[in-house]
């Protein structure tokens, strides 16, 4: 098993996307030659570009930025049936998330800490008052 880096998740998902590095900057607004460095891992991306590029990739900052050595990458360049596939640890799946979902969680990964903490405390107020439970998840950090 390998460590997958950045450069490698984001390669992964423009095959699974069939997207280039030229359509993925004209996307965030940046040059195919800075995407290009991120995917060679030759620079690594501000917080903000991560942000853009896990967004326009369908995916979150947190998997691209991800040191978890339980990814491995199996990558077949062989066309017509090009494969990309990313495996995880046992039990570990990323669910299908809405558009709405995608929005909600990019505009979360843009704020602040302290911002992102109100938000959940209202978003929990907001539980309680639509009906759910207000169960609380605990924190990882």
């Amino acid at each position: 098993m390998i460590a997958v880096t950045f450069g490698d998740k984001v390669l992964l998902l423009l095959k699974k996307k069939q997207m280039t590095q030229k359509g993925l900057a004209e996307m965030i607004h940046t040059t195919e030659a800075s995407i290009s460095r991120y995917i060679n891992n030759e620079r690594l991306p501000k917080g903000d570009i991560v942000a853009k590029i896990a967004y326009a990739l369908d995916t979150t900052s947190d998997f691209l930025l991800s040191d978890d050595r339980s990814i491995t990458l199996n990558l077949s360049m062989d066309p017509p049936e090009e494969k990309a596939e990313c495996k995880f640890k046992e039990g570990f799946s990323l669910p299908d998330l809405t558009q709405e979902e995608k929005r909600l969680l990019y505009n979360y990964n843009q704020l602040s800490h302290k911002m992102k903490s109100i938000l959940i405390s209202m978003s929990d107020i907001l539980l309680k008052e639509d009906g759910g439970s207000g169960e609380k998840i605990s924190s990882r950090e």
